[in-house]
């Protein structure tokens, strides 16, 4: 999937307060699926020590890391993901 790949080209992307819930969100923001990325700057001293993502969600996730998926939460369509709906 080209949405995780790290190197991808998101200064067109649309910035979602990801602290809404979905009623306060513009009509029409999510038809099916919506791609969040999250950027995570690790500082060296931290370096292989063990760290938390803490998410509040309605449906599924998937969470990638560097291009790599690491854990999902319920199931997305491929049906979904084959339209462009990018955040």
């Amino acid at each position: 999937m080209k949405w995780a790949e790290p190197e991808l080209d998101t200064k067109d992307w649309s910035y979602v307060n990801p602290l809404l819930a979905l009623s306060d969100l513009p009509e029409g923001t999510f038809e099916k699926t919506g791609w969040f990325r999250l950027r995570i700057e690790i500082d060296t001293l931290i370096v292989n020590t063990t760290l938390a993502l803490l998410m509040n969600q309605h449906g599924a996730s998937e969470i990638y890391v560097d291009g790599t998926l690491v854990k999902s939460f319920g199931y997305i369509s491929s049906d979904d993901l084959k339209k462009d709906h990018t955040l």
